[in-house]
């Protein structure tokens, strides 16, 4: 049998042309890996391209508070460099995202995708099975490169299957009593006091932890530590996801005897956006000297954190304005997210106001989300932003319930400023639409009514251009910086 390499060998030449997606990047399990590769490539003097979502998401990475994550960063950028002075570089400034590269070039039998394997390019790949050409170096769970050189090797590595291990409800039982004062450790063994609750719901309650003031622990009640809960933290854990504005379970908590029993994170204090985003008023009773580029600029943070997870393969699934607080900063940090989806872990939770129409009364628990399906959550969160906290399907005189209206595709907003207003809600958001530019007007009719799904990158790089539309049209008409419009 041919090793990776000699097969790489084989088809690899001068006219092959390596298309690397950002994934691969954070995916690999080494320094030396990525070295590996990179001689490689000069060594056969293969021409390699990237797109505007690399170097999006080379900029995300950057503001990783993982030393390690900051540093294949930097890496990547020396490896972009000694690439162009070897002139293997193509930079397809045209080509936005991983899903355009792959719809126009996946036909190519010279193309060599490289991407991690839960990636949206993997999603991507795999959407275009039957048609493609392309071969593949695919980053698997271990950081490793595997070449695949047939469409069969690609769709088997890279195919989603739910672990099916953790769908049983059976919990971890423990004699652990938890109250203020107990002890309990981390894995290596670090003794955590806990402090005084400061917060409880139905999975658990949170301590504060008098070791380290900057940290809490999330200690679970009786028979919520259920398989896919106990497998997803030690994966959590393992993930090392460290970014500021992202409440990420850091450690595994164990009792003194050696039980787990929940998870250590940072300590935020703020308030969620559920209770500022309820209206112009709320907003700027809270915020009184912001505009609307201090949404835009709040709308592109967030989905930035979203894109950042994305990378490495994480689905935030439960996304709602509850599950994100705002310091008193201005500083947004996405909480609750142990139960986001991760590889084959499934999210068992979902809020039917960001559900997308095809997930509609599914069962969580039993169903992996797509990329695809998350960019209709995130399309909603910016819209609500944007809009003061209204959904985008809520409309004057419903005949249906929210649910109904989204997956009907039943938007109240017109196209243009000459269509119908009718059915748009009382509260002054018809001006709010009016004052809305007529390209960002379309890019939300696309999503709500035509049901089409722009990628994360794609919504973010939107986000920008709205904002620098407001920096040059404000001088002139000041009013669309505007959050709210007066109104009877």
């Amino acid at each position: 049998m041919k090793t990776q390499n000699e097969l790489a060998d084989a088809a690899i030449n001068h006219e092959s042309l390596i298309v690397i997606d950002f994934s691969a990047i954070v995916a690999v399990d080494s320094f030396e890996e990525l070295n590996t590769f990179t001689e490689y490539i000069l060594q056969h003097h293969t021409k390699v391209a990237v797109s505007r979502e690399f170097y999006e998401n080379y900029e995300i990475i950057l503001k990783s508070l993982n030393n390690e994550q900051i540093s294949i960063a930097k890496m990547t950028s020396k490896f972009l460099d000694l690439l162009n002075e070897n002139d293997c570089l193509l930079y397809m400034a045209d080509i936005v995202d991983s899903k355009e590269i792959v719809t126009k070039l996946h036909k190519n039998p010279k193309v060599f995708f490289v991407y991690y394997r839960n990636s949206e390019f993997a999603e991507n790949v795999i959407g275009v099975k039957d048609t493609l050409k392309a071969k593949a170096f695919i980053v698997d769970e271990n950081g490793k490169f595997q070449i695949c050189m047939d469409t069969k090797s690609i769709v088997d590595l890279c195919a989603k299957h739910i672990d099916s291990s953790v769908i049983s409800d059976d919990y971890f039982a423990t004699a652990f009593e938890v109250k203020e004062g107990i002890c309990v450790k981390t894995k290596e063994g670090t003794i955590l006091t806990l402090g005084k609750p400061c917060g409880s719901g139905g999975e658990g309650t949170v301590y504060n932890c008098e070791d380290n003031p900057a940290y809490v622990v999330k200690i679970y009640h009786k028979g919520q530590l259920n398989k896919l809960r106990l497998k997803k933290l030690f994966l959590m854990e393992k993930k090392q996801v460290r970014y500021n504005g992202i409440c990420w379970p850091e450690k595994v908590i164990f009792s003194m005897k050696g039980e787990p029993v929940g998870y250590m994170m940072k300590k935020i204090t703020g308030k969620p956006l559920s209770s500022i985003f309820d209206g112009d008023e709320v907003i700027l009773k809270e915020f009184p000297y912001w505009k609307k580029q201090d949404l835009i600029s709040l709308a592109t943070d967030i989905l930035q954190k979203i894109q950042y997870l994305h990378l490495f393969g994480i689905l935030v699934g439960d996304l709602r304005l509850k599950n994100i607080v705002i310091d008193a900063q201005g500083t947004p940090w996405i909480v609750d997210i142990d139960s986001c989806q991760i590889d084959a872990l499934p999210c068992p939770i979902g809020y039917p106001d960001f559900t997308p129409p095809e997930l509609q009364k599914k069962e969580f628990k039993q169903q992996l989300r797509s990329y695809y399906n998350e960019s209709f959550s995130c399309s909603v969160l910016m819209f609500k932003i944007l809009f003061c906290g209204l959904h985008p399907y809520n409309q004057k005189n419903a005949q249906g319930t929210l649910e109904e209206n989204i997956s009907s595709r039943s938007f109240p907003y017109p196209q243009n400023v000459q269509g119908d207003f009718s059915k748009i809600p009382w509260g002054g958001y018809d001006e709010m639409w009016r004052h809305t530019p007529f390209q960002i007007q379309v890019f939300f009719y696309d999503i709500f009514k035509t049901g089409y799904r722009y990628s994360l990158i794609e919504i973010i790089l939107m986000l920008k251009t709205y904002y620098e539309f407001l920096d040059i049209k404000m001088e002139t008409i000041p009013s669309l910086n505007e959050i709210s419009f007066d109104y009877e």
